[in-house]
């Protein structure tokens, strides 16, 4: 047997797991029509303007701060991370080697996006290493964050693996000549057309 929750604002008794947010004492539609106050400008907002939080989304809890200081503070951090040359995720030094990353977190990024995880990223500065961070088609020297892009050999719409052998570092005039072609008809284009002057 559930015991209700009754909500301080409308007093009436209600399912504490489906109407209320969290520890919160006011019921979801209380909260959605009486203001809320940001615990960082302290000005009363509608609860709208504040973000939810992703970390306990069973609890339902919403943050006390609001969107507009949120992104205040997100963009601060990166304004401060850019004047020192540290990276934003892990506050090593950056080195000038990317805008906001350092070397391995770049990496870790780029893992992401394409694998869907952070644990690929040092697979991918392997192999990047392995090509003398070159460009296998035009031999232009690769740059992260400038000029380096992820490409597979052969296509996944051609029956390629999403695999680090299937993989290649290119720069971004080979990727975009290359397209979806395979690695060997697109090698038999440059030798055909003398593409990149080799």
């Amino acid at each position: 047997m559930v015991i209700l929750q009754k909500c301080i604002c409308c007093l009436k008794d209600k399912h504490p797991n489906y109407a209320f947010l969290g520890t919160r004492k006011t019921c979801k539609t209380c909260d959605s029509i009486f203001p809320r106050e940001c615990t960082r400008c302290k000005i009363k907002k509608d609860f709208s303007n504040f973000a939810y939080s992703y970390h306990r989304p069973s609890k339902g809890y919403h943050l006390s701060v609001c969107k507009e200081c949120t992104k205040q503070r997100l963009y601060q951090r990166r304004r401060q991370s850019k004047d020192l040359n540290l990276c934003i995720r892990c506050n090593q030094q950056s080195l000038q080697f990317s805008l906001y990353f350092c070397r391995v977190c770049w990496f870790k990024q780029k893992s992401l996006k394409f694998f869907g995880n952070k644990n690929r990223g040092l697979d991918l500065e392997n192999l990047a290493e392995q090509q003398n961070y070159q460009c296998i088609y035009s031999r232009e020297k690769l740059i992260p964050s400038y000029n380096m892009v992820l490409d597979y050999r052969i296509s996944l719409k051609l029956g390629g693996s999403n695999t680090i052998d299937n993989l290649q570092w290119l720069s971004i005039s080979a990727y975009l000549c290359k397209a979806n072609q395979s690695h060997e008809d697109f090698l038999k284009r440059i030798e055909n057309r003398n593409l990149f002057n080799l």
